[in-house]
């Protein structure tokens, strides 16, 4: 039985990976430069993942939902801005992710939409990817905090947030979305 599992996980660690570098290459080649592109980080700026999923309360689906945050991305959609989710997470919980963010977020939402990567530093890659193909301002909401492990520690990422700050873009960052938080703070 726990073979199994690990093979389960193997397998969705590659499809993962494989749907993460189609969409790279989508991007490359399709993505429209005359659309404003808003990207969305999940866990703990659409979600409130620490500390329930820290603590096992909750799974990554059915964390609680930042409820201002949402209404900021609905807000986005409804000028018909282009949203993407880009998120640091394990690739073989793409289709949990996806799930979560069209049944919490919202339902209009295509898999290529959302963008796993194994490292926050990947985020960059797809960052001035998006900077280098938009003629119009990207803006970035990204807590870059500290994961799971420390629930309001440091910032783990000041070299990411250093290299972002400094992109062509507007960058919503951690104290930001903390002024913007509302959430259930209840597992669903």
């Amino acid at each position: 039985m726990k073979n199994m599992q690990t093979i389960k996980k193997y397998i969705m660690v590659f499809l993962g990976s494989i749907l993460s570098l189609i969409n790279f290459i989508y991007f490359l080649i399709f993505l429209k430069t005359k659309e404003k592109i808003v990207v969305f980080d999940i866990d703990n700026t659409l979600a409130l993942s620490d500390p329930f999923i820290y603590n096992k309360q909750c799974t990554i689906s059915n964390v609680p939902v930042n409820e201002s945050m949402k209404n900021i991305l609905l807000e986005e959609k409804l000028k018909n801005h282009k949203v993407y989710y880009l998120s640091h997470r394990p690739f073989y919980q793409l289709f949990e992710t996806f799930f979560w963010i069209k049944n919490n977020i919202s339902n209009k939402l295509n898999l290529s939409d959302v963008i796993l990567v194994s490292k926050v530093h990947h985020k960059l890659s797809f960052l001035e990817l998006f900077v280098s193909k938009s003629t119009t301002k990207i803006s970035y909401y990204d807590d870059l905090h500290y994961g799971f492990e420390v629930f309001n520690g440091p910032f783990a990422h000041d070299d990411v947030i250093y290299k972002v700050k400094k992109l062509n873009l507007d960058y919503y960052d951690f104290n930001y979305i903390q002024t913007h938080e509302k959430y259930n703070k209840n597992c669903d």
